[in-house]
């Protein structure tokens, strides 16, 4: 009974700090503060109130009542239209997620800094998120780092197992505000995800989803950022779908093969324009030491047996 007591006095004041919050008249402050006390109305209303339900220690009709106290207060303070969405949020988080096909911007290889650019606000909408992904094994100790560019984003991060079709990804970690405020507080900015020694649990692909979920009202237009990551399984250089099964290894410019491979294919005339200019890149790279010569042959024969530029 004393747990069931002292359960009902955190939910109470979880339920105050959360109503003396609302009464701050700004969309962008409720949402994110949803965002950083849903651990605490969760644990409260859901699972203890649950529990001492169970347990016969305290009335059933409890729950509801806090709930539709709850209700009234978001939809007073945020008003009918935005409190409606974030009710909608908090009751079905899950299938309001995932809606959209996923388009991935690219894949993360280990060391390398990629670019990427989202719509300002989008909340936990997927089909507001950049997408990336890469391959571990499992037990790979991963680093995974997100930088703003403008500093009034409000980047944030989730990984999951699994990779193309979003109804099957698998939820494992997320990151936000892990670094020090990057901007003034009147942008709502917060500081930027990152996820330091994360434990791959399984052998396979991974996808990192990255979207700016509250910057401020001084946020306008896409909103660009930086995202790296350490650790995973090093990268494959494909050809036109032809698995090379070869390091796509990063070079001293910080470009990587891959990369060079795929400017030799954009700047081509035709495809004798292509195999040469990958010929040339991979003669470099074993004069370099970077490759073998059978792996040279390889990525030259992917490229000649290739249909790049496309004769569609």
């Amino acid at each position: 009974m004393y747990y069931c007591t002292i359960a009902v006095a955190i939910e109470q004041t979880a339920l105050h700090r959360f109503n003396d919050q609302l009464l701050i008249n700004s969309k962008f402050i409720i949402m994110k503060t949803i965002k950083k006390l849903m651990s605490i109305l969760v644990l409260a209303v859901i699972l203890v109130m649950a529990s001492c339900q169970n347990e016969g220690l305290i009335e059933e009709s409890s729950e509801a009542s806090v709930l539709n106290d709850l209700e009234q207060s978001i939809m007073e303070k945020a008003g009918p239209e935005l409190g409606a969405q974030i009710l909608e949020r908090m009751k079905n988080p899950v299938s309001n997620a995932m809606k959209a096909a996923i388009v991935y911007d690219g894949e993360l290889c280990p060391g390398v800094v990629n670019t990427g650019e989202v719509v300002a606000r989008g909340y936990s909408a997927f089909p507001n998120a950049d997408f990336w992904y890469f391959s571990g094994e499992a037990g790979d100790v991963v680093d995974i780092e997100v930088d703003r560019v403008n500093c009034n984003m409000d980047p944030v991060m989730r990984l999951y197992q699994g990779s193309g079709d979003d109804a099957t990804l698998l939820f494992v970690a997320s990151a936000d505000d892990n670094e020090a405020a990057a901007c003034a507080a009147d942008c709502f900015a917060y500081g930027d995800p990152t996820l330091t020694g994360f434990v791959l649990p399984a052998t396979g692909v991974y996808t990192v989803a990255v979207w700016d979920f509250i910057s401020g009202a001084c946020a306008t237009g896409p909103l660009t950022y930086n995202i790296s990551a350490t650790g995973q399984s090093p990268c494959i250089i494909v050809i036109d779908g032809c698995d090379t099964g070869i390091d796509n290894q990063t070079l001293e410019d910080g470009s990587t093969m891959q990369g060079v491979i795929d400017a030799c294919a954009a700047a081509a005339l035709n495809h004798g324009d292509f195999v040469s200019c990958v010929a040339h890149a991979t003669n470099e790279w074993k004069r370099a030491g970077l490759i073998s010569g059978k792996e040279k042959g390889v990525i030259q024969s992917c490229a000649a047996g290739s249909d790049i530029p496309s004769t569609e």
